[in-house]
């Protein structure tokens, strides 16, 4: 699929009913068209206050998983590591477990097959449902959020949304 900033293309779906809030993955393969802007990948929640969000960090380049409840970060890993080849496709996975007595396996982060494990900013919350919107009855976005703002500019293929399991 291809995402046009400029045309605010994005998919959203809204889920009939809840699904696992706690245990999901994220899948997708992405090629950026642009650097230094926020650039949505997924989003779902119900509006600026209350989200969990996949971006590209226009600060740096970064992917960050973040979720917010009534404007409070709830949840938020950013890698340290950048990611500004234009020219390259990403394997990108978010694979969150939120019931995990281990801080660093609640959320674990993949690019191109390798487990990311170095983060600027890794806070995370243990066994508490409202951290993530992920698989609830707010709209899901692919490629904008819910305020329309950082839309992605690019490709995406394969994106898969994986409810109950932690792959």
């Amino acid at each position: 699929m291809r995402f046009d900033q400029s045309k605010n293309t994005h998919l959203t779906r809204t889920p009939g009913s809840a699904g696992n809030r706690r245990t999901w993955t994220w899948s997708g393969w992405c090629k950026r068209q642009d650097l230094g802007d926020f650039r949505r990948l997924f989003e779902a929640g119900s509006n600026t206050s209350n989200f969990t969000t996949i971006t590209w960090q226009g600060d740096n380049d970064s992917i960050e998983l973040m979720s917010r409840t009534s404007g409070t970060n709830k949840f938020r890993v950013k890698t340290a590591r950048l990611f500004r080849d234009l020219s390259a496709w990403y394997h990108v996975v978010v694979s969150m477990n939120i019931l995990s007595e281990t801080q660093t396996d609640r959320c674990k982060i993949y690019i191109n097959g390798e487990r990311i494990t170095d983060f600027d900013d890794n806070t995370q919350q243990n066994n508490v449902e409202e951290v993530s919107f992920v698989n609830g009855t707010d709209n899901h976005f692919i490629g904008s959020a819910n305020n329309e703002a950082s839309t992605y500019n690019g490709y995406m293929s394969q994106i898969y949304l994986i409810d109950g399991i932690e792959l």
